[in-house]
């Protein structure tokens, strides 16, 4: 209602993903500059987000003046993506299929399935998962399923532990 012409998103939001937040200010102001300010530095989020439409990527423990300087660049037409993301966003896109490197960042797993798996690491069931994430537990079983394929394990155990959220990057 105010006509921004820049917008600081989190990735994380109430009733829906920063990034499906990004899309529809995308459609109604094309022209809106947007950062988002996460506390994940997944790789799947960094893409997620920059298919989107964002114009800066910056994790909120970065320091004040990295976020101060983010903004100025991006009300300037630039674009950011700090040195540490951006490296690991060319690794994931070089490492070889299989390697340690790529098990650790799976760019193939969706926005939605990477929040149920990072909750699964924290030792949730699916009900609990379920009710934080305002879905149905069939839909967390779904995901459970679909994230244990693209991971190659066996059980959800075995994906929560190949997928270490700590110590991915």
């Amino acid at each position: 209602t105010l006509k921004p012409t820049l917008v600081i998103m989190d990735i994380r939001l109430p009733n829906m993903s920063g990034i499906e937040a990004v899309r529809q200010i995308r459609k109604q102001s094309p022209d809106v500059k947007i950062l988002m300010l996460s506390g994940y530095d997944f790789n799947q989020y960094v893409q997620a987000a920059a298919r989107a439409g964002v114009d800066g990527y910056l994790v909120k423990d970065a320091p004040q003046e990295d976020l101060v300087r983010a903004l100025r660049q991006i009300a300037d037409g630039g674009a950011v993506l700090p040195p540490q993301i951006a490296s690991m966003v060319m690794r994931s896109f070089s490492a070889p299929a299989g390697t340690a490197a790529r098990m650790r960042m799976p760019t193939e797993l969706t926005i939605r399935e990477i929040d149920v798996l990072e909750l699964l690491h924290r030792g949730m069931r699916n009900t609990d998962i379920a009710e934080k994430l305002a879905i149905s537990a069939r839909t967390v079983e779904a995901h459970v399923g679909n994230i244990i394929g693209k991971l190659d394990a066996k059980s959800r155990t075995e994906a929560a532990w190949r997928f270490k959220f700590k110590d991915a990057f």
